[in-house]
């Protein structure tokens, strides 16, 4: 299943609209849709992670044959989130094929989002990327997925 298993990595802050990201978004999902991918993975984190699981959603309502797994950091990712974040984590979390913690026992460290950055990594053979050059768990997920020779599609 990793063959067909595509991971999404990106920024919490987005340097665009969400319009824009979803348009890009939207093209590389379909992309990989044709290529046949059909596993989906994001990290449920604010940012380019919900709005990447948002567009799974999208993909799946509109007939695709695609699962949706969201890789959770730690048990307590959200502690930090506004009331409309957790809103929108829920939303997703209602279409979710499959929601795994990755670290049940551990708190929300910076540890526990690289453990779940290579968990995704591990479990994918494509990455997409929103990127914005500066060094971050976005860039150091990216170097993993390199180093383990992964395909890498990147938003500008």
């Amino acid at each position: 299943m990793i063959e067909k298993t595509c991971c999404f990595t990106g920024h919490r802050k987005l340097g665009m609209t969400e319009r824009e990201l979803e348009d890009m978004l939207d093209a590389l999902i379909e992309k990989a849709l044709m290529k046949g991918y059909s596993r989906f993975i994001s990290g449920a984190a604010v940012g380019f992670d919900t709005l990447a699981a948002e567009r799974v959603i999208f993909f799946k309502a509109a007939g695709w044959d695609i699962r949706l797994e969201l890789a959770i950091p730690c048990k307590d990712h959200d502690k930090f989130w506004s009331d409309k974040q957790k809103r929108r984590f829920k939303h997703i979390c209602e279409f979710a094929d499959f929601i795994g913690n990755v670290t049940p026992t551990l708190p929300y460290n910076e540890h526990s989002m690289m453990l779940r950055n290579k968990y995704m990594v591990n479990e994918s053979s494509l990455v997409i990327a929103y990127f914005n050059g500066k060094k971050s768990g976005t860039k150091n997920t990216l170097d993993y997925a390199e180093n383990k020779g992964l395909e890498i599609w990147y938003i500008n």
